[in-house]
This record gives structure tokens, C-alpha cells and sequence, in this order.
């Protein structure tokens, strides 16, 4: 078993590294830097969320159908290193629920995240009138 990053993970990492620069505000990063608990507000994770959606990596833990982001496992933990190391705001996706009802939650919660802005997993259980 060959456990060496290839060209291509090294590829994808500075993918990843790159794109959290131009995607990153210094300003949020600044915020959430100075904010006890590296809290910002739901306009910033509102900015991010749809950053990463536009870039196919909202949900990196999905599976491809619901909207996952294909990643092979060295991809994911380089994803998850390069992430780790900018100090970005944290993905908010619902757990991967099994059954027909976690697939509709996936279903309704990329949905809203196209039209609306990232919601909360509780929301999709309230519905969208009662938020």
C-alpha cells in the first residue's frame, strides 16, 4: 500500500489553498479572528456557504448524488488540512441522515442553500414558512 501523496493531491492542495485566498475575505477572517469563539455573523457564513457551493465543496462528506463533492480521501483530508490552516468558517451541512427522510433533507437543504442562503438543520425539519 503506497501511502505518498501523489502530483495530483499536491495539485489539488494548492487547488484548495488558492481558492480559500481569492475566496476568503481578509476583513471575515479578520472578524472571525477577533471575535471571542470565531463567531461572524449569518451574512458571513451566508458569503461562505455560497462560495463553497459555487465551487462544487458545500458538502465534502456527501455522497455524490446528494450533492458531495467526489473527493478521494487524500483530497478530503487535504481539503479538510488547507481549510483548517486559513482558519475559514466551518461547513454547516446537515448529518447524513440513511432512509427516504435523510435523502429529502439533503434534497430540500441543497435546494434552499441555492435559492436562500445556508439554513440550519432544524429549519428543514420546521419548514421554510416557519423560520
Amino acid at each position: 500500500m503506497d501511502l505518498n501523496f501523489s502530483d495530483e493531491d499536491f495539485a489539488f492542495q494548492m487547488e484548495v489553498r488558492n481558492w480559500i485566498k481569492d475566496n476568503y475575505p481578509a476583513e471575515m477572517k479578520a472578524r472571525k479572528q477577533r471575535s471571542p469563539g470565531g463567531h461572524l455573523s449569518k451574512e458571513d457564513h451566508v458569503y461562505w456557504q455560497k462560495a463553497l457551493n459555487t465551487k462544487g465543496w458545500v458538502a465534502p462528506g456527501w455522497p455524490v448524488e446528494h450533492g458531495g463533492s467526489n473527493f478521494t480521501p487524500s483530497q478530503r483530508y487535504l481539503f479538510d488540512l488547507e481549510m483548517a490552516h486559513a482558519d475559514t468558517p466551518a461547513i454547516i451541512v446537515p448529518s447524513h441522515q440513511s432512509g427516504q427522510r435523510g435523502r429529502s433533507l439533503h434534497r430540500q437543504w441543497h435546494q434552499n442553500l441555492e435559492h436562500h442562503g445556508p439554513v440550519r438543520g432544524h429549519d428543514l425539519l420546521l419548514g421554510a414558512n416557519q423560520r
